[in-house]
Parts: C-alpha cells; sequence; structure tokens
C-alpha cells in the first residue's frame, strides 16, 4: 500500500510521552516499508478515511478502537510489524512494557520498565507523571486539542 492507503498512527499517550520517537518511528517505517502518511488525530474521532486504510498502531487501545469502530480502516500493530520483518535489531531486556500507561504503573509498583519505543531508540524510560487522575487528564487535554 501507498500513502494515503497506509499510515502510522503514534497515539495520544506516545505524542505526550516523547512526541520524537514518534517521529523516529515514522522515518524508520517510511525507510523500510514505503510511504505512508502519520496519523495523528485521537482514535476516539472517525477519521473518514475515504479509502480502506491500513493503520499501524503502538497502542491497544487505538487498535481495538480503528479495528472495531471505523470499517474503512484495517489495523496491525507496530509490534507485528517489527516481528515480521528484519529491518530492526531487538536488544535484551526483562520488564519490557509496550504501552506508556502500562510502563508508569511498573514505576509505581518499584519496578524499572523498559518501553519499548524508548528501547527501539537507546533513550532511558522515564515516568514523568504516574499520578493516575493527572496521567488521565493530561490525556484529556490532548483529545480535546487534536
Amino acid at each position: 500500500m501507498k500513502s494515503p492507503d497506509r499510515v502510522f498512527a503514534p497515539g495520544c499517550a506516545l505524542m505526550l510521552y516523547k512526541p520524537d520517537l514518534a517521529g523516529q518511528l515514522h522515518r524508520m517505517l517510511l525507510k523500510n516499508l514505503g510511504e505512508m502518511g502519520m496519523w495523528m488525530t485521537c482514535c476516539r474521532k472517525d477519521p473518514g478515511f475515504a479509502t480502506e486504510t491500513e493503520v499501524i498502531n503502538i497502542c491497544p487501545g487505538c487498535d481495538k478502537r480503528f479495528r472495531k469502530d471505523y470499517p474503512s480502516s484495517a489495523t496491525v500493530s507496530l509490534w507485528e510489524v517489527l516481528a515480521e520483518t528484519d529491518f530492526f535489531p531487538f536488544p535484551d531486556y526483562d520488564i519490557v512494557v509496550y504501552c506508556v500507561s502500562c510502563s508508569k504503573s511498573m514505576f509505581v509498583g518499584g519496578r524499572r520498565p523498559h518501553y519499548m519505543i524508548d528501547l527501539l531508540f537507546n533513550e532511558e524510560t522515564v515516568p514523568k507523571t504516574f499520578e493516575r487522575d493527572e496521567w488521565h487528564q493530561q490525556l484529556d487535554d490532548y483529545i480535546e486539542r487534536h
């Protein structure tokens, strides 16, 4: 597929956590999979794709919503894409999470998580805000703006 038939959707949480990594991921996907757009709108808002569009996503919530609520989209997880290709070398790490909210929960529980997007680019996983209500407010504020 080519743009606009394929888009990369980094999701609200990654855009709040480390938006520069979303850009790095997009460039990596462009280099290895070819042309695709970057979908910046929250999955809670109907994308209104005119043609069937493959959405490469990171967030399990986004995956579920695109899969169930928007018939013009087909989804694939970034992790599925990476597992099926050989363009990214994976290092070995113990607690690894694929969800920003999960990494925050691991910090609260006294563990040292490694967020998979951070690992892809050799970045440190930092909790920033991990108080639940404050984090949910940040997500809601982002959604309102996008």
